[in-house]
């Protein structure tokens, strides 16, 4: 499970966004040995916990990346995290998602918000799981 994010997973659910099915262990594997490679990290347990439960998530305007571009099962475009960043072509940052103008994800070792025309860090997280918890809570809230 993805603890802490279980209980804000449960709420974008209860507010009738539906969550994709569990990402494939193969596909979680190779976005993890991709984000070791980019990052020279480990994929952060709260990112892949969320992928294990959700192989991404589009709601309310925010978008969390899936293990690769696909449909879901309501037919719906879910956007991949690697094929996301090779098309924002940014080798500065590692994103997990967007919404707004806003990108979400690592960049110079800290996790953060950044404007995505000018890449501007908007606002630093203490980690994935603390800018997770932001991202579900700000557009659960909005």
């Amino acid at each position: 499970m993805t603890e802490p994010l279980d209980p804000l997973l449960d709420e974008v659910a209860e507010q009738g966004w539906e969550l994709n099915g569990p990402a494939d262990p193969g596909a979680l594997a190779r976005v993890d040995g991709w984000f070791r490679a980019r990052t020279g990290g480990v994929l952060p347990a709260a990112y892949r916990g969320l992928l294990a439960r959700t192989d991404g998530l589009d709601f309310n305007g925010s978008m969390l990346y899936a293990t690769r571009d696909g449909r879901n099962v309501g037919g719906m475009f879910v956007a991949g995290v690697v094929e996301s960043n090779e098309r924002l072509g940014d080798p500065s940052g590692t994103w997990v998602g967007e919404a707004n103008g806003d990108l979400f994800g690592v960049r110079a070792g800290a996790w953060v918000v950044a404007d995505r025309g000018s890449r501007q860090v908007l606002a630093q997280y203490d980690g994935a799981t603390a800018l997770l918890t932001h991202v579900l809570r700000k557009y659960l809230d909005t």
